[in-house]
């Protein structure tokens, strides 16, 4: 098949590694695939494979203020662009990543006979879009996407349910095929850690709450934020109120989270947000004991909270710091979530999910 992905970036975020991942499983499928992106190489986070043909289409800018009218012709250029690099590449059907993205594919390539497959990364009702984009991207996604992919069957449902659509199509995240450990379960280490984008949506603040509750258990135990964000600087202040920051350590963001997480006795993912998250799977994977917010995203679908990890109310400081002490308080216990938790490798397996993106394409090919 000839390809076309479309994403803003090859940025840090969830997203984007989830199609750095896809673009070179596709390649090693021998598929053709074209990468159409608004952001230059020279901002990627996550790698492209080298196979890859890459264009770089950025977001047209008027010298004028935006206006209705100037938007309109800047997206009538960005769309004709789209346009012709599909019949240049001969595409056969068009993948877009993104709520936004999405809306813009989908309308650019209307008329043109290509099919168009958009994948929503997180849960709809917590999208950051505009409320004109939230009130199109229902009628968009029913009538003019050939299928719409989500990360979880809660997602799916929602779309179904609250939109009136029938293309939708669950796909969930990946354990990457170049994710290797040599699983320690023994969980000695006295370390917590958590991997997110610094934002509100991922909770820090709660679980820099939930770490000053501690006491003195925390006292020889050391908390890991990996991630990069806007949030960096009030959480840094918070920690500091909490008279915590010195068991506390902000890391920045890590293209080797591996490394974070061999180190990790105890995971814990905060988040109001989530689609399907990671670094969750993730850390599952890699045999830490997990706790995540319920409700939020997959995470439900991840943990059997008391089999192979806890989950808790969101914005439950007590809740979280409750279940925290209790986890690092006994090494048995996490040792029998970790256990438990590394199942997830097989179910999520990389060549299973990509078999489901394959199968997807394929169809959907066939189909016109």
């Amino acid at each position: 098949m000839k390809i076309i992905c479309v994403i803003s970036s090859m940025g840090g975020g969830g997203a984007e590694r989830v199609m750095s991942w896809l673009l070179g499983r596709l390649v090693l499928g021998g598929h053709t695939v074209t990468l159409v992106t608004r952001e230059p190489a020279a901002s990627d986070f996550h790698p492209v494979d080298p196979s890859v043909r890459r264009y770089v289409q950025p977001q047209y800018r008027n010298i004028l203020r935006s206006t209705p009218l100037t938007d309109t012709y800047n997206f009538v250029q960005w769309a004709a662009n789209l346009r012709h690099i599909s019949s240049v590449q001969r595409a056969q059907v068009v993948l877009s990543f993104m709520d936004d993205m999405n809306i813009f594919v989908s309308l650019a390539m209307c008329g043109v006979g290509v099919p168009v497959i958009v994948a929503e990364r997180t849960f709809p009702q917590c999208s950051l879009l505009s409320k004109m984009k939230r009130r199109v991207r229902p009628f968009v996604y029913r009538y003019l996407a050939d299928n719409v992919v989500g990360q979880t069957s809660s997602i799916c449902n929602y779309m179904r349910d609250s939109w009136n659509l029938e293309n939708v199509v669950v796909i969930p995240n990946a354990v990457h095929s170049d994710f290797k450990r040599t699983l320690n379960l023994d969980l000695s280490n006295k370390v917590v850690s958590t991997v997110g984008r610094l934002h509100s949506q991922k909770g820090q603040d709660v679980l820099l709450e939930a770490w000053a509750l501690l006491g003195d258990l925390k006292s020889d135990w050391t908390l890991r934020i990996v991630g990069s964000g806007d949030e960096l600087d009030s959480l840094k202040l918070r920690a500091a109120k909490l008279a915590i920051e010195r068991s506390v350590r902000f890391v920045g963001q890590k293209k080797d989270v591996n490394t974070e997480l061999e180190q990790a006795s105890l995971f814990v993912l905060p988040s109001r947000v989530e689609g399907f998250p990671n670094a969750l799977l993730e850390a599952m994977a890699m045999g830490c004991a997990c706790i995540a917010t319920d409700g939020v995203g997959a995470c439900a679908e991840l943990i059997e909270s008391g089999v192979n990890g806890e989950l808790v109310p969101v914005d439950d400081v007590e809740a979280l710091a409750a279940s925290m002490s209790r986890l690092m308080a006994s090494q048995s216990l996490r040792q029998s979530y970790a256990a438990r938790a590394v199942d997830v490798k097989e179910k999520f397996s990389s060549e299973r999910v990509y078999r489901l993106w394959e199968s997807l394409l394929i169809k959907v090919v066939g189909a016109k």
